[in-house]
């Protein structure tokens, strides 16, 4: 039993870091792509999912706290 971390913490970084450099990747496309169809975007994106939650879509869905769930470990607030 290991319940204190990982069972091979060498491979969960070289996961983490693989993640890490597909994200990366994924984003640069995306400005890419984006730019090439004349889309302008700013250098940071500002993804504060409050400003998203409310009159989604075409049928205006609010958003419910009762599906709301929290962040067991606080990772959110460290960024």
């Amino acid at each position: 039993e290991n319940s204190i971390g990982f069972h091979n913490p060498t491979e969960a970084m070289r996961v983490l870091g693989d993640s890490l450099g597909f994200a990366t990747k994924g984003e640069a496309l995306l400005r890419q792509a984006l730019a090439q169809a004349g889309v302008n975007v700013p250098l940071k994106v500002d993804l504060e999912i409050a400003k998203y939650l409310d009159n989604r879509g075409e049928k205006k869905i609010k958003w419910d706290k009762n599906v709301e769930f929290k962040d067991p470990f606080g990772v959110q607030d460290r960024f």
